[in-house]
């Protein structure tokens, strides 16, 4: 996307004037295993520090854990049911638990 403006005459390889954003590469997918499981998961995700978030079917926060790469989340205390994992706050997956 780009900002053009006619009253100021100069020259760019772009032909834009002013930049207004810039096109992130597309995230990374969650990869959960096992899916469907039973007491656990595994998360796959890139080095670094992400916040994980595990939320049942009504939108309750039922897990809540800081992770740096591979981890595993124990799930024994959660009811069987379909579950959205939230990482970082942006990118979403869905588990089953068995």
């Amino acid at each position: 996307m780009c900002y053009n403006d006619s009253s100021i005459s100069y020259t760019t390889g772009s032909g834009c004037d002013f930049l207004l954003s810039v096109q992130e590469p597309p995230a990374a997918p969650i990869v959960i295993l096992p899916n469907p499981g039973t007491d656990h998961f595994t998360l796959e995700l890139p080095p670094g520090a992400h916040m994980i978030d595990v939320f049942d079917a009504l939108g309750q926060c039922m897990l809540s854990e800081r992770s740096a790469g591979k981890m595993t989340v124990n799930t024994g205390s959660l009811e069987k049911g379909i579950y959205l994992v939230r990482v970082d706050g942006t990118r979403t997956a869905r588990w089953l638990k068995q």
